[in-house]
């Protein structure tokens, strides 16, 4: 999955804490006062009723240039724009499980390099307009799917959240994702991966930390069929309301 196996790159003052971590016999564990990495947000407007507003639907990844054994750096200018090619053919692998009511709108980029305890400013902003093409019926947005980042640290697993799915993406008999929809979302981060990993400077999905000031690589990659639930895209109005007094 990672192109040095198991990685956990973290700045010096914060060996302590990494020294007293728990995970796989396998990983190495390197010091490195520069390591750094990039975080892409990726934000999709959605179709609502005449007079409503909602906030945009946004999931996160966490993406490192890969410089070598234990060196994981934020990315530059031209391994964002190669990101961005791998994520827009992310995107045509999915849009067909997502309802045409969501639209891929942008993707903001903001930049962490240790000893920083916050993600800089958006560095960089690409606007496109980009539409799902699922079919069938939609459901609630607040209705997510969960992709795990598992890392050599359980304590540091990563997770992204993506909505926006057509009622057949469900199981219709116990309401769940569908075992196929589990396949096809970890195929294709999995296809993502390691189009990031060509890239001319290689990039990999990573897990960050800014409170242990790291950066993880992402061993495994799992999607199950627990299905969740998140509040920011719960619609703020009732459309219509019933009331008997």
């Amino acid at each position: 999955m990672a192109f040095y196996g198991r990685q956990i790159v973290h700045h010096p003052s914060t060996a302590s804490y990494w020294a007293g971590e728990s995970f796989f016999s396998d990983t190495s564990v390197v010091e490195d006062s520069t390591v750094g990495a990039s975080r892409v947000t990726l934000k999709w407007s959605r179709t609502v009723p005449s007079g409503f507003v909602e906030d945009q639907a946004m999931t996160t990844l966490t993406l490192a240039m890969n410089m070598g054994p234990g060196d994981y750096q934020v990315l530059n200018n031209a391994a964002k724009a190669d990101a961005e090619s791998d994520l827009g053919s992310f995107w045509d692998n999915i849009k067909t499980l997502i309802t045409p009511a969501w639209t891929l709108v942008e993707y903001a980029w903001h930049d962490w390099s240790a000893p920083e305890t916050k993600l800089g400013p958006a560095d960089r902003v690409t606007t496109l307009s980009a539409a799902a093409a699922g079919t069938g019926g939609r459901i609630p947005d607040q209705n997510a799917i969960t992709v795990t980042f598992r890392t050599a640290s359980r304590e540091h697993w990563g997770r992204s959240y993506l909505g926006g799915f057509t009622v057949g993406q469900y199981d219709a008999t116990y309401g769940r994702p569908s075992h196929a929809t589990c396949d096809a979302l970890a195929t294709h981060f999995n296809t993502l991966q390691g189009a990031l990993q060509a890239n001319t400077q290689a990039t990999e999905i990573v897990v960050h930390s800014l409170e242990h000031q790291a950066v993880l690589s992402v061993d495994e990659i799992h999607c199950d069929d627990v299905p969740d639930i998140i509040r920011s895209r719960r619609p703020r109005r009732p459309t219509y309301r019933k009331v008997f007094s």
